[in-house]
């Protein structure tokens, strides 16, 4: 344990040395709450990407990967419909076995061909597969 300050009211407190360099350095929620309404405003202030102004078409992005791709919207929509009534149980991870899983579709022409893979892998097999 290694003794730091809070970041809002100074107080002494002991904290694992990972916590420290997460910067969770408060001595209680109060403090963090209070951190962060000073400092994670609502208008953006804050945030690097602030460019002064509220986006009024927020669902730009949406219809943008509709438009794009309309086969993976389709696939993955059939498929959160079938989990959701039952028909499709989510399996373990193809590769390590893992219970949380995501849907891979092998092909998006064929929806419920799918690959149950656990984000790590998921991520991994998309960051490898040119085009997807």
């Amino acid at each position: 344990m290694a003794i730091t300050s809070c970041n809002y009211c100074g107080k002494l407190i002991k904290r694992r040395p990972s916590g420290i360099n997460q910067g969770n350095n408060f001595c209680s929620l109060s403090c963090s709450a209070k951190h962060k309404s000073r400092t994670h405003r609502s208008d953006g202030k804050y945030n690097p990407n602030w460019k002064g102004g509220i986006s009024f078409n927020n669902y730009h992005y949406k219809k943008l990967q509709i438009q794009r791709y309309p086969q993976r919207i389709k696939a993955r929509v059939i498929v959160s419909r079938e989990i959701r009534a039952g028909r499709l149980i989510r399996g373990h991870c193809a590769i390590c076995n893992f219970d949380k899983t995501e849907a891979h579709h092998i092909d998006y022409n064929k929806p419920l061909n799918i690959v149950w893979l656990c984000k790590k892998h998921h991520r991994e097999l998309h960051d490898f597969t040119p085009g997807n």
